[in-house]
């Protein structure tokens, strides 16, 4: 109570940040109050009185006692204004920091927002808690000048309400305020009015998807993520603010990102085969390189920057000349892998002109870039067969990293080529590694969902990092801080503390793509499955599907127990069952009345892409990454067989409507049609002769689609390839190929009775192909991603279903092409009011809109 008005204003301060603040960060709380002469006479006189801790020179903090007094104190204040609904700390000082490193938000939280709120709910109950708040926001409305006693009212409010309604603050009104510090990263925001509101310092989820690849500019002010989706996201390392986002062309996945020595560029390597070259300023893209005939999954800049590396699914390095960006082009051919090239890396002398990359095929080869020559290979085929599927070359140019399918992180010597050392502690493979700028330490990501850091001289462990709840894609190490970045398939960036393992600030993404529905017509039933690792069951019987109102909604409920993205969904033929599969490599089994998880046990080895059920219901099959069909009893829920013989991942299976065949799609290009009935044993090869026809010299690349004609006497496949083919059952030849689609095509259906085939696939557009003329006869549009699953749902074919990477389901009318429903499950700020808002970028606009928000004219 001694205190001066000041000295207790930056005592309060002091306690908020709970524990030691820079000189310069404690200066941005008390300004512009204490702006003049600023807070360093008010530290001196707190600190005659031994209230404040000076031993580091750069740093205030308050003792222990002295903190947890102070902080006692604010939280009584607190409580009393608000009871009272006289704010004045709940004005002048944030409660908690939302931009703030996470641990320190996360130690704010719980030392003073949950007290505050548990004593308020004791004095007031929740209801009076909320009403108490409700009716100072109204106040606040009112005369919505910020002065410096209002200045965190609004935001202080907000997350107090985020802890008291556990995260859902639908229909709260929030226009004209300033919300200062609000930190509303996983809440949902249904119907909230921000209009007019100031938003600058406020902490919100984003839209990004699973991150596979990162890249730090060179002088660190700029990171980069490549997503799931094909988007390439561009964040302020600083502030964690979004700046922009590229979008690609139809590609799936972005695999890899990198910019240029300079800065100035950035390149990117996807899904759809092409290399392309970004302005990092403008943000638009400069040139696309062609070349490869499969996926890209690497591309790396030399040191000086004249060259660009790429490497590919098609087995091929290709490098090119990027001395000129806007006039690239392809100097040379590196061929020398039997497998995907997963990884590239240059060395980091220019010099040495040294690359190292690695392969499915367990090979990592060095080769001289300016001749083309291969130098060495580091590891043969022949000794090893655990895909490669990272490298990277220290600073100091001494040692080489990789990681791969055997789950260990090997360091090699550059000159000699010998393994120094083999560290082990994952249980899952190694996607990524990265060296410390001192070369000391290497940091590693794994499917097992950790984070991994490592001292390169000892090979000791020195920290398992744990958060992510997904495999992890990406790790980079940034040049100057101790901090290094990992990115993951749950959709999420952390920035972590190297000395300390210490998660420092969490970017979060939101991801809502469907990659399968299912339709059963007994239950009247669509089922979706996608990204955001949960299963939705629409009551489509209970839908007028005569309403042509496309946006009124259906109705759906909810399963969750996947634990990360769900590829498959398919209904036992009754349809009191489903079965899911995806990249947890979980297969779940679901009662559909009770929407109760019957059973969790069947697993795979990798991550599960397609399932589907025999016509008599008494199996199901499903297949993945490790290019196996798995078959497997429906009621006793044991495996029956093993089918072998595709190369790559399956990514379609579907059985014969009236016989025993079942046939399989894969990346490989190949489709096998399996005669069940007369499995010899349960673990067949191609050898084995237990595939009718195969395999079928199928497609160019990856078949990714298939399905059975009504008779069963016609298969259609679907293809990377942009093609559809019509096979013959019987004989097994390819009858018709039908061309117009200007992308890949990810799902074809049969129409129930007449003679025509659906496509959709990675132009975003639904097809309708008269198999008569074998030409195009609708054309449905609507979607904004790329549809990834279609089904007729009635029995006369007028009514089609098709899922999209966008996150929609639209129920078509085949008979004008016009949609009728679009089903989409709320997404985290459906309905906000965003009208008018301040304090956002464009780019912060558009992702809230993405979320839902909405702006009113």
């Amino acid at each position: 109570e001694r205190l001066s008005d000041d000295e207790r204003y930056l005592i309060y301060w002091l306690a908020v940040e709970q524990g030691s603040v820079s000189h310069e960060d404690l200066k941005k709380d008390v300004s512009p109050r204490l702006s003049t002469p600023g807070p360093l006479g008010i530290i001196n006189a707190l600190k005659q009185r031994f209230l404040i801790d000076l031993r580091d020179p750069n740093h205030v903090a308050l003792p222990p006692v002295v903190l947890s007094y102070v902080t006692n104190r604010l939280i009584q204040n607190v409580c009393t204004e608000i009871v009272e609904k006289k704010p004045d700390i709940l004005g002048s000082h944030a409660l908690i920091k939302a931009q703030v490193e996470d641990h320190l938000r996360n130690e704010q939280i719980q030392h003073i927002l949950l007290p505050i709120k548990n004593r308020l709910v004791e004095l007031l109950g929740s209801d009076g808690v909320e009403q108490n708040l409700s009716e100072m926001l109204k106040e606040l409305q009112v005369t919505p000048e910020i002065t410096m006693r209002t200045r965190y009212t609004a935001g202080n409010i907000l997350n107090l309400l985020v802890q008291l309604k556990e995260g859902d603050l639908s229909n709260l009104d929030f226009s004209r305020l300033t919300v200062q510090q609000g930190y509303l990263q996983r809440t949902t925001l249904h119907d909230v009015d921000f209009s007019y509101a100031n938003l600058s310092t406020s902490v919100f989820t984003e839209t990004f998807s699973g991150v596979t690849s990162l890249a730090l500019s060179p002088d660190r002010k700029l990171l980069a993520a490549g997503t799931i989706t094909g988007d390439i996201w561009i964040w302020d390392v600083s502030s964690g603010f979004l700046k922009s986002t590229y979008r690609g062309d139809a590609s799936w996945v972005c695999w890899s990102v990198t910019f240029s020595p300079d800065g100035r560029w950035l390149a990117s390597g996807g899904e759809d085969t092409v290399v392309r070259l970004w302005d990092v300023q403008r943000g638009i893209p400069v040139q696309e390189l062609r070349g490869h005939t499969g996926s890209v999954s690497a591309v790396a800049f030399s040191p000086d920057g004249m060259l660009l590396v790429s490497g590919s699914e098609d087995m091929r390095t290709l490098i090119w000349d990027v001395s000129n960006m806007k006039a690239a082009k392809l100097l040379n051919t590196l061929s020398g892998h039997q497998g995907k090239i997963w990884a590239i890396a240059f060395h980091p002398h220019a010099e040495r002109m040294l690359l190292a990359t690695g392969s499915d095929d367990g090979s990592i080869l060095l080769w001289n870039v300016q001749t083309g020559d291969l130098l060495w290979p580091l590891r043969k085929p022949s000794a090893y067969d655990e895909a490669v599927y990272t490298l990277a070359f220290s600073p100091n140019g001494k040692f080489l990293a990789s990681g791969g399918k055997d789950c260990t992180v090997r360091i090699w010597d550059v000159d000699s080529g010998d393994q120094l050392n083999m560290l082990e502690g994952h249980t899952d493979w190694v996607w990524s590694v990265a060296f410390s700028r001192d070369s000391d330490m290497i940091a590693s990501g794994s499917e097992d969902q950790s984070v991994r850091t490592w001292e390169v001289k000892t090979g000791k462990r020195l920290n398992i990092l744990s958060g992510h709840t997904g495999r992890v894609w990406t790790v980079a190490f940034h040049a100057e801080q101790d901090i290094f970045v990992s990115g993951g398939i749950d959709g999420t960036i952390r920035f972590w503390d190297v000395q300390r393992g210490e998660c420092l600030r969490i970017l979060q993404g939101y991801m809502n793509g469907i990659r399968s529905i299912a339709y059963n017509p007994h239950k009247q039933i669509l089922a979706s499955a996608g990204e955001d690792y949960t299963i939705y069951l629409w009551n489509i019987g209970n839908g007028d599907l005569d309403n042509h109102d496309a946006s009124s909604q259906l109705r759906y409920r909810m399963l969750t127990g996947h634990t990360n993205v769900v590829w498959a969904v398919a209904f036992h033929p009754d349809g009191q069952y489903i079965v899911t599969g995806g990249d947890d490599k979980v297969l779940r089994l679901w009662d559909v009345k009770t929407r109760t998880l019957l059973d969790a046990r069947l697993e795979h080895d990798t991550w599960i892409r397609t399932l589907a059920f025999s016509p008599d219901g008494e199996q199901f099959a499903s297949g993945g990454d490790d290019g196996v069909i798995h078959l497997w009893d429906t009621w006793r829920r044991t495996s029956i067989a093993r089918l072998k013989g595709h190369k790559n991942s399956i990514r379609a299976i579907t059985f014969h409507p009236t016989t025993t065949l079942l046939a399989s799609g894969s990346v490989d290009g190949t489709i096998h049609l399996w005669q069940l009935d007369t499995l010899q044993s349960t673990e067949l090869t191609r050898q084995e002769q237990t595939n009718v026809h195969g395999p079928l010299a199928a497609h160019e690349r990856g078949v990714w689609s298939l399905a059975f004609s009504p008779d069963g006497k016609l298969l259609a496949s679907g293809s990377e390839d942009q093609t559809i083919r019509l096979w013959n059952v019987h004989s097994g030849h390819n009858i018709e190929t039908l061309q117009g689609s200007v992308s890949w095509v990810g799902a074809v259906a049969f129409h129930p009775i007449n003679n025509i085939l659906a496509s959709g696939g990675g132009d975003n557009a639904v097809y309708l192909w008269d198999l008569e003329t074998r030409r195009i006869v609708a054309t449905l549009r609507g979607h904004t991603g790329p549809v990834s699953s279609i089904s007729f749902i009635t029995s006369d074919g007028s009514r089609l279903a098709s899922g999209s990477h966008d996150g929609t389901i639209i129920i078509w009318d085949t008979r004008n092409g016009s949609p009728i429903h679009i089903l989409q499950a709320d997404r985290p700020y459906e309905r906000m009011n965003i009208s008018h808002v301040r304090g956002l970028n464009d780019a912060q606009i558009r992702m809230l809109k993405a979320l839902g928000a909405v702006i009113e004219e």
